[in-house]
């Protein structure tokens, strides 16, 4: 299949399809949540970031979706 027939076949996708968020790297989630490069990482290794970490290889990302409803629950919660 050739590009020409990709660009074809995109085009016959439903209008309803879900897209996919971005992921962001672990240097925007820092600048994002405003904490430390090497707290986010003591979290990951002792499992208790509440939201899914999406590894590729050495490399994590996340969603910022996950990452604001853990905001807002801390928001409503004293157990964060």
């Amino acid at each position: 299949m050739n590009k020409r027939n990709c660009a074809i076949d995109r085009a016959k996708e439903p209008e309803n399809r879900v897209k996919s968020e971005p992921l962001v790297d672990m240097r925007e989630l820092c600048k994002y949540t405003a904490l430390s490069r090497s707290y986010l990482y003591e979290m990951i290794s002792e499992e208790r970031l509440p939201f899914p970490v999406y590894k590729f290889g050495r490399s994590v990302r996340f969603r910022l979706s996950e990452v604001d409803q853990w905001i807002e629950s801390c928001k409503h919660s004293k157990a964060c």
